[in-house]
């Protein structure tokens, strides 16, 4: 959980959604995170559910918003 949470924070600009902590715990902050960045990806043709899980269709999106040096939103 804790490599989600650093993604996320990665992916998303602070100023659209605010960082997370990284503590492992999946709660509600994680999970509205989790649907801002679905409805981001979705924004860019992602075709996500919108749903506040990271399962195998949100976690590439994910990874590669993650892994690149601009965010998503």
């Amino acid at each position: 959980m804790r490599e989600v949470q650093c993604l996320l924070n990665w992916a998303i600009n602070p100023a659209t959604f605010p960082r997370i902590a990284v503590d492992g715990e999946f709660g509600p902050r994680t999970e509205a995170k989790v649907k801002k960045f679905q409805e981001c990806a979705n924004a860019r043709g992602a075709g996500l559910a919108v749903d506040g899980r990271v399962g195998p269709r949100t976690a590439p999106h994910l990874e590669w918003w993650a892994a690149h040096s601009e965010y998503i939103c």
